[in-house]
């Protein structure tokens, strides 16, 4: 299966984002990835992976998902598909894990 998400049948999703800088520094990011993961899990389990793009320079948000239980960091540089380079995580929703958060 492809990206996306929404019971089309799709196995991967794409998960981004993006704070105005009024708002951080507040735990929104963490509750934001939190209840991101949990939705999809909830309204579509067929999802067995979830991709995460991360700026390089963006060491807040790296910090966010390498605390998320479960997200790996799988490239420090590689290219999404519009062709921005970042660091990539994965979460692998087929794993049986508990999923703590970073709350």
């Amino acid at each position: 299966g492809g990206g996306g998400g929404g019971g089309g049948g799709f196995t991967e999703a794409t998960f981004s984002i993006s704070l105005d800088a009024a708002c951080r520094g507040r735990g929104l990011g963490g509750l934001a990835i939190a209840l991101g993961v949990a939705h999809l899990e909830m309204a579509c389990p067929e999802v067995l992976r979830v991709h995460a793009w991360v700026k390089p320079e963006n060491l807040a948000s790296r910090r966010l998902f390498e605390r998320f239980e479960g997200f790996e960091l799988a490239g420090e540089a590689e290219t999404d598909a519009a062709g921005n380079v970042g660091m990539h995580f994965i979460l692998d929703t087929s794993r049986a894990t508990t999923k703590k958060g970073v709350l």
